[in-house]
């Protein structure tokens, strides 16, 4: 089984017009939450994090699906898999084009913030096909490197018998 993944775009926000025009119309820094939250700026989520304009970051992310923002906010990744694994990908339901080479195929797939949640939070269940869980794991780790962790706050993480992770939903 072949699988790489490099992410290779996101949203990257005009920091620069985003805090000016906020400053000039609204009075206050959209990033002023950011410090007092302890983000780091420079994070790929701490735009997702002020985009709302209430200064809550972790409020912001932790809202997971709630969050109206996750539609402005998009990723892409190549994936090199193996033919047989691209039905695998079609479960993520995200925009997927495939050339081929041999049994190796590279994937442009792309999505918003919410359509990766809930993909990730659907293929990290028990009852997911091992290599959906398997796909979906690695987005995970690459998105909670990217400072995103706080978007499956609901979520319990818990190591499965296969190596995997799953994700339980907490209850509350």
């Amino acid at each position: 089984m072949i699988l790489e993944i490099y992410p290779i775009a996101f949203t990257i926000p005009d920091w620069h017009s985003f805090i000016k025009v906020c400053q000039d119309t609204l009075n206050f820094s959209p990033t002023r939450g950011l410090d007092e939250a302890g983000l780091d700026p420079k994070s790929l989520a701490s735009y997702l994090a002020c985009l709302d304009l209430r200064n809550q970051p972790l409020e912001s992310l932790r809202q997971g699906i709630l969050n109206p923002c996750l539609k402005h906010v998009s990723f892409s990744f190549l994936c090199v898999v193996d033919r047989d694994m691209i039905p695998e990908f079609n479960f993520l339901n995200l925009t997927t084009s495939y050339f081929t080479k041999n049994r190796k195929h590279l994937l442009l797939v792309t999505g918003t913030m919410e359509q990766w949640l809930i993909a990730i939070a659907r293929g990290c269940q028990s009852s997911s096909d091992f290599g959906i869980r398997e796909i979906c794991n690695r987005f995970f780790v690459i998105f909670k490197a990217a400072g995103f962790r706080d978007l499956w706050q609901g979520y319990d993480e818990q190591d499965n018998y296969d190596g995997t992770i799953i994700l339980k939903r907490i209850r509350g």
